[in-house]
């Protein structure tokens, strides 16, 4: 139990210590990790379970991944190997769905689409959605297990406010009224700052007052206000292409 106790407070420290680079980049912080974790998955996806059975069962279920995430994958290391086995298999599956919705000719219009629906429909979401939802609780967690922490608060009500959508969930997963008061304090102070710069760039832009020039912080206002308010663009931080060819696991066998 001892080590149980130890390895889970090593994880804590690790969830923690990433979190508080995260803050110390400005922007979301959980939009951020979470972006980085999702890299991770897709990365660690085509590296070594390209052919693990339980994986594939999730993708058919799916059919594949979502948009954002599938064209994620390009964007990995050598990726053309690892989607072409896994799509495949996906593209063979929906063939096999379209011959069975062509033998079973339903007679009328709406049965036609209700059996077409049933056949091709995914019955599970994404994978690296899930993933992703599970990381954002588990940094949230982190960040309301830390919020008393002074570097945390002035991070917050700084230059890295939680997004709308982050900010919700650690409404939903905050432990005590402390520790959501603590948190709407700091992000009220944080959008207070950043609506004084939007105010300023909006000013400065009047042929009167062009001559004062713009911070740094009025000048990139309006991308920080999009991203309060619509989360960090998923697709800005993506593993570099790599060319070099890394080898495909094969599935243990039972």
């Amino acid at each position: 139990m001892r080590g149980d106790a130890h390895g889970g407070a090593r994880r804590d420290d690790l969830v923690f210590a990433r979190v508080r680079e995260a803050l110390a980049s400005g922007g979301c912080p959980v939009c951020r990790l979470v972006t980085h974790a999702v890299q991770r998955f897709l990365d660690n996806f085509l590296y070594e379970r390209v052919n693990d059975p339980e994986m594939r069962d999730e993708l058919r279920a799916s059919w594949g991944f979502c948009p954002e995430h599938a064209w994620a994958l390009p964007a990995q290391r050598n990726p053309v190997l690892g989607v072409a086995i896994v799509y495949r298999d996906l593209v063979g599956a929906l063939r096999d769905r379209l011959d069975a919705a062509l033998r079973s000719r339903p007679g009328r219009r709406r049965a036609a689409e209700s059996a077409l629906h049933l056949l091709l429909g995914p019955v599970a979401p994404c994978p690296a959605c899930l993933h992703r939802q599970r990381m954002e609780e588990v940094y949230v967690a982190s960040l309301l297990e830390h919020s008393a922490d002074p570097h945390v608060r002035q991070a917050l009500a700084g230059p890295a406010p939680l997004c709308l959508h982050h900010l919700v969930l650690a409404a939903s997963l905050a432990k005590s009224a402390e520790q959501l008061k603590r948190l709407l304090e700091d992000q009220r102070q944080a959008l207070a700052r950043l609506e004084a710069d939007l105010s300023e760039l909006v000013r400065k832009h009047d042929y009167r007052f062009r001559h004062e020039g713009l911070t740094l912080e009025q000048g990139v206002s309006w991308t920080r206000a999009l991203e309060v308010l619509a989360g960090r663009d998923p697709n800005e931080i993506r593993a570099a292409p790599d060319v070099r060819p890394r080898p495909i696991r094969s599935p243990t066998r039972p």
